[in-house]
Formats: structure tokens, sequence, C-alpha cells
């Protein structure tokens, strides 16, 4: 009787690589910036918490990215490039909180000879 046609928004697939790019340099520009402030306190529980998040965020947003790009989709629905988005920013910001602290921390002792 009634025909519904659900035509789903498409994005081209390209801008994934672009996404993954910016967080990469967010992740590198948020150590530099952690390496010239003062410390801050750790808390263990949060940090290891905020690791395992970053991993599987991580492997979420890896798994959505290789599936497309091996089975060369030229453009993504709306719900699955939003999907990948999340993942690659939430990965980004636990890497951040919780790995790049401590690389921030590293570096910092090593330039002052305290390592």
């Amino acid at each position: 009787m009634f025909k519904i046609k659900l035509d789903v928004l498409k994005i081209d697939s390209g801008i994934m690589t672009d996404v993954i790019q910016i967080s990469v340099g967010i992740a590198i520009i948020s150590i530099i910036y952690r390496f010239v402030k003062e410390p801050e306190e750790f808390i263990f529980d949060e940090t290891i918490l905020n690791a395992f998040k970053f991993v599987f965020y991580g492997f979420l947003a890896t798994y959505i990215y290789l599936v497309l790009k091996n089975n060369n989709f030229p453009k993504v629905d709306v719900i699955t490039f939003l999907t990948f988005l999340l993942a690659c920013f939430e990965a980004t910001h636990n890497f951040i909180i919780s790995i790049g602290k401590w690389i921030a921390v590293f570096l910092k002792l090593l330039f002052r000879g305290e390592l």
C-alpha cells in the first residue's frame, strides 16, 4: 500500500583517514602540552581503566576502518561514520589521559637528567 524509501546519507570514506591524522595530531599536541606544564596527580585505577578504554575504542575504530578500506567502500553511511568518529576521538582521549600522561612524565624526567 505505502512504500517508504529510506535513503541513507552517505559520506566519502576518504575522510576517515583525515580523522585518524587529526586524532594523532591531537595526541601529539597533548603530550607536548603535558610535557611543558606542571605534573598532574596520577590516579592509578582511573589510568588503568582509561588504558583499557583506549585499547577497546582503538580496536573498534581500527576494525571499522580496515573493513571499509579492504572492501573498497567509496562511501559509508552516516551511522557507521559517526561510530568510527566517536571511537577515534574516544581512543585519542583515553590515550591522552592514560598512556600520553606517562609519556610526558618520562620525557620530562629524561630531559631533566633525572632518569
